[in-house]
Formats: C-alpha cells, sequence, structure tokens
C-alpha cells in the first residue's frame, strides 16, 4: 500500500490558494494513501481499494483543482473514472470532461480516508466544507441529486426527453 504519512507533507500544508480561495494553508488534511499518477497507478488503485468504502479526491496536477467523492465500493467507482465509456457518457460532469481533456496521467487519486458505509454522507459533508472542490456542481453530501429539489417544470422537460426512450421509438 502507497503511505502519504511522509510523502505528501506538501499537499498537507499547501499554501496554494485556487481561483477562489478556497485552499489555503489552514487546510490541514493528512489523507489515508496517496497515487500521485491515477494512469500509471491504474492497477494498485483498483487492488488495493477493492471492497473499502470512503472518501476519495480527484486532484488535477497542472490546474490544482480537485472533486470530492464517496463510495461504498471505490474500486468499482474507480472503474467507472477508467473507463473511457463511462465518462464519455457523463460529460455534463465537470471531472467527466475535466479527465478526458487533461488526461488521467495529470490526475493523482487521494483516498482522504476509508470509513464505514454509515458515516459516508458526514465525512464528505466534511471535506466539501473544508476544501470546496472546485469540480464538484454541488456541494451536499450524497450524490449529485440529494438534496437538489427540481421545479415541476424541469421534472416535465426531463419526462418529456425521456419519452418513448424505452419504448423502442428512440432506443439505443
Amino acid at each position: 500500500m502507497f503511505s502519504v504519512r511522509n510523502l505528501l507533507k506538501v499537499r498537507a500544508y499547501s499554501t496554494y490558494i485556487s481561483k477562489d480561495n478556497s485552499y489555503s494553508s489552514n487546510v490541514h488534511i493528512t489523507p489515508s494513501v496517496v497515487y500521485e499518477d491515477a494512469y500509471s497507478m491504474k492497477k494498485a488503485i483498483l487492488k488495493e481499494n477493492k471492497g473499502k468504502a470512503g472518501i476519495y479526491m480527484l486532484t488535477n496536477k497542472l490546474t490544482c483543482d480537485i472533486y470530492v467523492g464517496q463510495s461504498i465500493d471505490l474500486r468499482k467507482r474507480f472503474m467507472k473514472y477508467f473507463s473511457l465509456s463511462y465518462i464519455n457518457s457523463r460529460k455534463e460532469l465537470i471531472i467527466s470532461r475535466a479527465l478526458i481533456k487533461y488526461g488521467y496521467s495529470n490526475f493523482s487519486v487521494t483516498i482522504l480516508e476509508y470509513c464505514n458505509e454509515s458515516d459516508l454522507d458526514v465525512k464528505e459533508q466534511y471535506y466539501f466544507d473544508k476544501l470546496n472542490p472546485q469540480y464538484n456542481i454541488q456541494k451536499i453530501a450524497g450524490g449529485s441529486s440529494k438534496g437538489l429539489k427540481l421545479s415541476e417544470e424541469t421534472k416535465s422537460k426531463i419526462s418529456k426527453s425521456l419519452k418513448g426512450v424505452y419504448a423502442g421509438e428512440k432506443a439505443y
């Protein structure tokens, strides 16, 4: 396992300040594991995180922008990120567009914390509040739609856009 206790004190004590002043020297986090190159360390990332729940962070090494997420099985989540067809189908997500634009080798993967499934929302919200990740659209823990209230107009548009999709009209 790749440990960061001695490896990345620089990141934990960074004085980098992003465009929106979200990551300053006041942030002190000691992550569980850091994989400096998502591309070359793919096998280790998948092997070491099988069946583990936790909070993770993807960091663009060129822009220093970050994405924070949670998963009940980190390996399964990372397998999705490493699937080009998956991220191409999720281009509405800023992190997907960034992975396509900059490439996996320009991202590091950090396991901020391994935790129980029941603690995921609380822990993710803690890191949202502490790090203010630029790639996250919503900064409400628990998934992309949790806490999101859709207007009746939006619900209607979604419904109309899906009409016939599963009935064969626009079947894939």
